[in-house]
């Protein structure tokens, strides 16, 4: 086990500074301006039981899928989810597709939680978030995890990634997190999901 994923298995949240180089980053951030941005969205599960999508005035950033990304990005983007799973012992059979997002002044994503919603489907709940920096904003844009009073920069390069489940397979509440708004500048990350079980992209 690498000692990342020994760090996530014992305190539940760790980080990796210099995970992906500058050149890597300043790759990454130069194709994704050809991709397909729309205004992101939260998800919720409605009455009837199926997941739905939407915009919320919670969830102000911009995003893109992997679907939508720049051909000659994706062999880029297969040597980093290998090193990913890799770095935090996932099989890439458990992730969710990419997605691309993309801050600006005043936006962000107020308190939320990654897991409660998935348990019923293929994959499973959403055990492991990863979040990966790409290009770092000038002021403001940290994650913040308010119950373990911790602020993580938006530090391009840096890998984070935190277990959502608690012991018993239920959503860790403490694990409620932030995007706090960028002040200046713009921030640009790149995010996936490890499920519990295989199926995510189902």
């Amino acid at each position: 086990m690498s000692t990342l994923a020994q760090r996530l298995e014992h305190d539940r949240i760790a980080w990796d500074d210099n995970f992906l180089s500058p050149q890597d980053c300043a790759a990454f951030v130069e194709g994704l301006q050809f991709a397909l941005w729309r205004r992101s969205s939260v998800v919720s599960r409605a009455p009837a039981g199926q997941l739905k999508s939407f915009q919320s005035p919670r969830r102000t950033s911009q995003s893109t899928t992997q679907y939508w990304f720049p051909d000659d990005l994706r062999p880029r983007l297969a040597d980093l989810e290998s090193a990913v799973c890799t770095a935090l012992g996932v099989e890439a059979a458990r992730l969710e597709y990419w997605q691309a997002l993309r801050y600006g002044y005043r936006t962000g994503f107020k308190r939320h939680h990654d897991a409660g919603l998935f348990a019923t489907e293929p994959g499973g709940e959403r055990a492991t978030t990863v979040l990966l920096y790409l290009h770092s904003p000038d002021e403001g844009g940290s994650t913040w995890f308010p119950n373990l009073h911790l602020s993580v920069a938006a530090r391009a390069g840096r890998l984070l990634a935190w277990k959502n489940l608690a012991p018993d397979g239920s959503p860790d509440p403490v694990m409620d997190h932030v995007a706090r708004q960028v002040r200046k500048g713009r921030k640009i990350a790149l995010t996936t999901w490890a499920r519990v079980n295989h199926g995510a992209r189902q």
